[in-house]
């Protein structure tokens, strides 16, 4: 990404005037395993709070693999709390849940996600993704991120079929 695009991105400001937050952003190459838990591959941006991921867990919900987006500047909500949550993608898409709200060890897991498709498609652009809940909203500057979302979807192939690091 060039250095005027992440710049454009990071200064990028909503009607309030808040600025997206500048965060490293990754993703794990191959499924990890917890112990006692289940197996994830994960897609963060940032490392430290504030910060937010999307996280594809072995185990499954109806069927198919649980996705799961994490957002731990939401603490002190009850938990199990049934909330509404907003992603606008910089792509243009949205997605907007009703679910429940977790407290999960250092992450406060805000809702699933319809489809791993979904999100890193709406990711596959350069721009800011806001996430809206509860009245507030976090904005994160989003840089090229090619390498990241492939290495999700092959993390997350290697979830489906089995295989673990």
């Amino acid at each position: 990404m060039s250095a005027i695009t992440a710049l454009i991105a990071s200064l990028s400001l909503t009607a309030s005037g808040s600025p997206a937050l500048t965060v490293e952003w990754g993703a794990t190459p191959a499924p990890h395993d917890t112990p006692g838990g289940p197996s994830y591959c994960m897609l963060w941006g940032g490392r430290t709070q504030p910060m937010l991921n999307f996280s594809l867990y072995a185990h499954h919900d109806h069927g198919r693999p649980e996705l799961l987006m994490a957002a731990p500047w939401l603490e002190g909500r009850s938990n199990r709390a049934i909330i509404s949550v907003r992603v606008e993608f910089p792509d243009g898409s949205v997605i907007e849940r009703h679910g429940q709200y977790h407290q999960a060890g250092p992450h406060m897991t805000v809702t699933r996600m319809p489809s791993l498709d979904a999100v890193l498609d709406g990711l596959s652009r350069p721009g800011v993704v806001t996430v809206s809940t509860g009245g507030e909203a976090r904005r994160f500057a989003v840089p090229e991120l090619g390498s990241h979302l492939g290495a999700m979807r092959a993390c997350a192939a290697r979830l489906q079929s089995g295989a673990q690091e």
